[in-house]
């Protein structure tokens, strides 16, 4: 979304509010037109009442609002510079914010309802966002909170499968060398044993961790 900031206007004291895409005059347009351009904004926000905390939120005070000040600037914007006019008119930005209050639906949904409904669609606004704000928040820190517990037991069993792997390998080798060139004795069976059983116990380690887990 296009983040907001101020342009002073020029021609008085007014403090144009650019909250939307091309939502500036052109240079070469004329200053009256700069002035009626900015006049629209001015009187509508007043008009509407809506409160800088509103803008660009899906509520019917904003997006009544901006309906009514997209057609009173596309008037001026007409007469100045077309191109200019038909990048404001077919911006598709706010018809994702105001999908429950379309452009469409402005006489059905913006002329009419009393200020008691407004401001109580106000209230729910304002009791219900910081809410969900918060349970998003909190949904996050759990979900990274289970990612982190299970990239430290995959770590965790990633070092220990390495140690027994490497215990089954070097215990199979041992008692390979150890059948192959030691002389007949009791030392050889003991080791080759001893080497087998280790490499055994090793093994079965990794076959529970991989598929009894």
């Amino acid at each position: 979304m296009i983040s907001l900031f101020l342009l002073i206007n020029n021609a008085g004291c007014y403090q144009h509010i650019r909250y939307k895409r091309y939502d500036q005059v052109p240079e070469h347009c004329p200053l009256e037109y700069k002035k009626a351009y900015n006049e629209c904004q001015k009187k509508l926000i007043a008009k509407w009442k809506l409160p800088s905390t509103q803008l660009n939120t899906a509520t019917r005070r904003f997006c009544c609002f901006h309906w009514e000040n997209l057609e009173c600037q596309l008037e001026i914007a007409r007469k100045c510079d077309k191109y200019w006019a038909d990048k404001l008119d077919q911006d598709t930005m706010m018809n994702a914010i105001c999908q429950k209050y379309n452009r469409n639906d402005f006489q059905k949904k913006c002329v009419g309802p009393n200020s008691l409904k407004f401001t109580k669609e106000d209230k729910f606004y304002q009791a219900n966002i910081p809410k969900n704000r918060k349970a998003n928040t909190k949904q996050v820190r759990v979900k990274r909170n289970i990612i982190d517990d299970a990239e430290n037991k995959i770590k965790g069993v990633g070092k220990e499968n390495l140690i027994c792997g490497g215990a089954a390998i070097g215990s199979a080798i041992v008692g390979l060398l150890s059948a192959c060139f030691l002389a007949p004795s009791t030392m050889k069976v003991g080791i080759v044993t001893i080497a087998f059983a280790a490499c055994t116990f090793f093994t079965g380690w990794l076959v529970k961790e991989y598929f009894f887990k």
